[in-house]
């Protein structure tokens, strides 16, 4: 029995070793070797890691959510911006500001993506799957959904909802106009506003 445990452990870590990999500078400066391709995301961000995963098309198998008052949990402003929440996909919670270590290790990750916030230690978390920290306070989210992207491999994914953002502003510059001086605001001069 133990030899069959041994193989299979060993079968497990030759699986892993053929698929593609990348090297992954993460805003910690650290250099992680990630799955060119990961297909079993954890998310300790809802809001900053979850939602951008969602929309460049690979959502994680786990998430850090929010809970209700009445006990049950979402991912902040997923129904909103994603239509996705836990309550109607299969991405499983695990935990607010206190992660719950033994569902992440449940949800069976290849990669997990943390911020440097977050009260979980990487050096925990590196020990269950590759771990990068992405900091959303270092470009705000259109650095975060590269960072995102090229971390997932989903470039030509980011590529479309840049072109649809893009074309979103146009048509709404389109309606509006150019913004007109209504004589409200600051002339930049003492005594004239």
């Amino acid at each position: 029995m133990r030899l069959f445990f041994s193989l299979l452990i060993l079968l497990s870590f030759f699986s892993r070793a053929t698929e593609p990999v990348q090297v992954f500078t993460d805003d910690l400066g650290r250099k992680v070797t990630v799955p060119a391709h990961p297909k079993r995301i954890v998310s300790l961000h809802d809001l900053d890691i979850t939602i951008p995963l969602i929309e460049l098309g690979v959502p994680p198998v786990a998430s850090h959510g929010r809970t209700r008052p009445d006990g049950s949990h979402f991912i902040r402003s997923g129904a909103l911006l994603t239509g996705v929440d836990f309550d109607n996909s299969s991405i499983a919670f695990i935990g607010t500001a206190d992660i719950d270590i033994e569902a992440i290790v449940a949800a069976k990750p290849d990669l997990i993506i943390t911020e440097p916030t977050r009260n979980t230690p990487i050096e925990q978390l590196e020990k269950i799957a590759p771990t990068v920290s992405i900091d959303h306070l270092k470009g705000g989210a259109p650095e975060i959904y590269r960072k995102l992207a090229e971390l997932t491999g989903t470039q030509s994914q980011l590529a479309i909802l840049e072109r649809r953002y893009q074309a979103q502003i146009n048509a709404l510059k389109a309606t509006l106009g150019q913004p007109k001086n209504n004589g409200i605001g600051d002339s930049g001069k003492p005594g004239k506003n």
